[in-house]
């Protein structure tokens, strides 16, 4: 979306105790979920279609490469087709109607619209430009066939469990 600008503050605790939950993950899900909710608050307000307030508010093809607030810089993306194209795959006017049927019947049907652009290259300078505390490189790899034929493949990446394992396992042994 079109942020211009953006203020935020943070604060860290140290404490003797360990956490009370589990630990994983980043806060970009949370995040996302921040601005979309607050894009259906502000369409709620303003009585625009949820849909349309994300259009109004996406960057447009015209405005890149458009450096954001935080200063990543993004060179093209199609936020605008995305949506518009989801929209016209599940058919959204129709959806739209009969949500609008359920509830004058009493029923409650909800539409939930949300967009995401994640950061990638990570290892370019394009997403440490803003001075993010990102260490960039490049990952590693090697793949050894010995004379028996069995192969053993090391990767420098960590696992985040998410299938990391068996996503190598499958890229390695495709045949060609």
């Amino acid at each position: 979306y079109r942020v211009p600008d953006y203020d935020a503050r943070v604060r860290a605790v140290a404490t003797s105790k360990p956490p009370g939950g589990p630990y994983r993950g980043v806060g970009r899900p949370i995040s996302t979920f921040v601005m979309e909710r607050l894009l259906d608050m502000a369409s709620r307000r303003l009585s625009i279609d949820a849909r349309e307030i994300r259009l109004r508010n996406f960057v447009g093809e015209e405005e890149f490469p458009y450096k954001t607030a935080s200063g990543i810089v993004w060179d093209r993306s199609s936020f605008t087709e995305c949506l518009t194209r989801a929209c016209d795959e599940i058919g959204y006017e129709a959806l739209r109607a009969e949500q609008a049927a359920a509830r004058a019947a009493g029923r409650w049907m909800g539409i939930g619209i949300a967009s995401y652009a994640e950061l990638t290259g990570i290892g370019s300078r394009i997403s440490v430009a803003p001075g993010m505390p990102i260490n960039t490189g490049t990952e590693t790899g090697t793949v050894r066939i010995d004379s028996t034929g069995a192969i053993t493949a090391s990767f420098g990446v960590a696992s985040q469990g998410q299938g990391l394992e068996t996503s190598l396992a499958q890229i390695v042994l495709k045949p060609f």
